[in-house]
Order: C-alpha cells, then sequence, then structure tokens
C-alpha cells in the first residue's frame, strides 16, 4: 500500500508553490496525495499542474459559516475515509480542522505555517491560536519558511524540541531553466522589461513606485497576480493602466505555475520588494519565505530584493541581484546600472547554488528523512 499524505489548508492549495512542490516529490515517491481546501473567487484559476496526480477537494458555501462547517466535516469525513498515514496540516487558519481529523486518526503530523496570523482578541484568534498551539505539540516536525519565522513565532520549549525545520520557498527542479540562469541577459540596451507575480496589495508593489513607472518611457512592467482585500488603490492603478494601450503596464490576471514561466521569457528583471519599516512578522521576516526571487533567479531574470539585513544575508553574494529603496526611483534606476554591469561569466555560480541548494527538493530532504524515518518505524 502507497503512503497516503492528506493536507488540510484552508484557502485553495493551488495558490502555495510549496504545497504544490511537496505533493510532487511525494508521488515521485509513489505515495498518495489528497487536498482539501477552500474555493475561492480571487485564486480560482491556480490550480495544480497536470502532471501532478494529486486529488485536490474544495469546499464551497453560500455564507462563511456554512463554508466554515463544511470545511471541518470534511476535514473528519477524508480522515476517515482515507486513513492517511500524515496529516498535512497547512497554517494556522487549518488548525482547527487539522486538530479535530487528528482526533481520529493515529497518523503522523507534519505542521506547516507559510504564515504567521497576526494576533486579535477575537474569538477566533483565540481558538485558533488554542489550536496552534496543540497543532505545534502534536506535530512531529514543524516547517516554517525562514529562520527569523522560526525564532519569532513559537515558543521557546518548541524551539527547544529541535524538530523546526526551516524550508525555503525555492523552486522546483522541474521548474528551473538552467541554460536560462547562464545565458540571460537584458533583452534591450535602452528599455527595462520589469516583472512581478504575487498578491497585488501595495506593500509589495508600493503605489509611488507604479506611479513612477508609469511616467517613464524606458520601462515596461508586466504583472501577474491576483487581487485581494487590501489590495486597494492598487488594484485600481493596474486594471487602469492595463485597458490603456498606451500604457507601460500589463496585467496579465491569476496564472499557474507552468503560465508564470512562460511570462517570465519576456521579461529582463524581477521585483521582491517590501516596505522598509513594518509591524508585520511575516512582512518583516519574508527573505526565504517568498518564492519570488527563487522563482525569478530559477528562470534567468536579474533580481530586485529589499535592501535589510535578512535580504543579504541570503542574498548579498549573488550574482544576478541588486537591493531597492522600495518607494524611490532613483533607486531602481541606480539598481537597473548595477544590473547591467554584471559580468554574465559570473552567472554559472549562480546555478551551481541553485541546483545543489536553492531549489524545493533540496530544501525539503530534511523532511523527507525525517517522514521516512518514522513512518519506517511505524511499520516495524
Amino acid at each position: 500500500m502507497p503512503t497516503k499524505v492528506l493536507y488540510i489548508q484552508y484557502n485553495n492549495p493551488g495558490a502555495y508553490p510549496p504545497l504544490i512542490n511537496s505533493a510532487r516529490i511525494f508521488e515521485e515517491l509513489g505515495w498518495q496525495t489528497t487536498f482539501i481546501g477552500l474555493d475561492t473567487e480571487s485564486t480560482r484559476e491556480l490550480v495544480f499542474p497536470e502532471s501532478i496526480s494529486t486529488r485536490v477537494s474544495l469546499v464551497m458555501g453560500k455564507t462563511p459559516l456554512l463554508r466554515f462547517v463544511h470545511f471541518h466535516l470534511k476535514s473528519i469525513a477524508k480522515t476517515l475515509f482515507h486513513k492517511p498515514d500524515v496529516l498535512y496540516i497547512s497554517d494556522e487558519s487549518a488548525c482547527f480542522a487539522g486538530f479535530l481529523a487528528s482526533l481520529f486518526s493515529s497518523a503522523l503530523v507534519i505542521y506547516h505555517e507559510h504564515d504567521y496570523t497576526i494576533k486579535s482578541n477575537s474569538l477566533k484568534s483565540r481558538v485558533l491560536r488554542l489550536c496552534r498551539n496543540k497543532i505545534s505539540s502534536l506535530a512531529g516536525m514543524i516547517v516554517v519558511p525562514s529562520h527569523a519565522r522560526a525564532e519569532a513565532s513559537f515558543t521557546e520549549k518548541i524551539k527547544a524540541s529541535n524538530k523546526i525545520e526551516v524550508v525555503f520557498n525555492c523552486s522546483a527542479l522541474i521548474e528551473i531553466k538552467s541554460s536560462e540562469i547562464v545565458s540571460r541577459t537584458f533583452h534591450h540596451d535602452q528599455n527595462t522589461r520589469l516583472y512581478y507575480h504575487g498578491s497585488l496589495v501595495p506593500a509589495r508593489l508600493p503605489q509611488s513606485l507604479l506611479k513612477a513607472i508609469v511616467k517613464r518611457e524606458d520601462y515596461t512592467l508586466n504583472v501577474a497576480g491576483y487581487f485581494t482585500q487590501g489590495s486597494g488603490v492598487i488594484e485600481e492603478i493596474i486594471l487602469h493602466e492595463s485597458t490603456n494601450q498606451k500604457s507601460n503596464i500589463n496585467y496579465f490576471g491569476p496564472k499557474r505555475r507552468d503560465e508564470l514561466s512562460e511570462l517570465m521569457q519576456d521579461a529582463d528583471v524581477g521585483l521582491c520588494i517590501l516596505p522598509e519599516a513594518t509591524s508585520n512578522i511575516n512582512e518583516r521576516h519574508m527573505a526565504g519565505a517568498s518564492n519570488k526571487a527563487f522563482d525569478y533567479l530559477a528562470n534567468g531574470l536579474y533580481v530586485i530584493c529589499p535592501d535589510t539585513p535578512d535580504w543579504r544575508s541570503i542574498f548579498s553574494e549573488t550574482p544576478k541581484v541588486a537591493f531597492l529603496n522600495p518607494h524611490d526611483i532613483a533607486s531602481l534606476d541606480h539598481c537597473i546600472g548595477q544590473l547591467r554591469k554584471q559580468k554574465q561569466a559570473d552567472f554559472s555560480l549562480l546555478q551551481d547554488k541553485i541546483f545543489s541548494t536553492w531549489n524545493y527538493e533540496a530544501q525539503f530532504k530534511g523532511v523527507l528523512t525525517f517522514l521516512h524515518s518514522k513512518l519506517a518505524k511505524t511499520n516495524e
């Protein structure tokens, strides 16, 4: 019988590259993967690649309450029906469902926290926090996307248990364009093609920078992604500019991973931007957690990252990377100037780094080793 993994994610799992990549890894081992998630309008077009045969069950509901109840009942039902060997709980919002599922299963629990949920005093927040603490204690391993988040998000007791595994959100090996990493340079001497994919919010695409780019004839910006409740004026600017045939900003909507790779072939520089100062723990500790920089590099693009110590600790010695003051068009010009001066001969060092370390298979190796060890003992 194949090892069975049941993922529980209170969102659309197709919007989470790490889940797609881990499912691919499990299936290459001959394991069987099943997902329970939510059908969300903004990410409905984000589905799993056809090459992955996982079963994805997305819950719908006419009201938030009905959807909540349906999701949690389905989590229990799927657990009872599939009898998984591994319960893969994804993010705090899934912890209540994960805890309920664990009551009906002896499966090994993995807790993967993509984003830390900001604390509030609401009843819902307090219940989810209690469930997160319970799942963190039950879990054989906790997966987080950055060292800083691991340090900031968990109790000293959990950190002392040595069960936290840091897994950077890198591209999968199958997504890496080896020849592009070494050979790709700027398409044109005068015009720079900027590129961004991901959630479209002011923290990632500052309004001041967008408005400055619109006024520049030497920049083109291609954007792929989805709007959220926090998009605000960014949504207005992008949608307005995308309907203007003379605009240098193009919007392509939400795209699957394979479609993003095609869009990146037309780009020069990928934008990975965050606020200089923020109280949001996720934005403050995004280095390693953001898949953008790794995706861009794996597809041969140059990358502009936040100019902060944690980003520099990962990328300071990396070819094709420059660091930006996010609200300053002059800083963008300076970054582009730096990138254009880099020597192509150094790009092979980047290629070696990506294939040795900055791929999801290499990052996920510790999780696999743990699962193989624990499941072998269970089957003895």
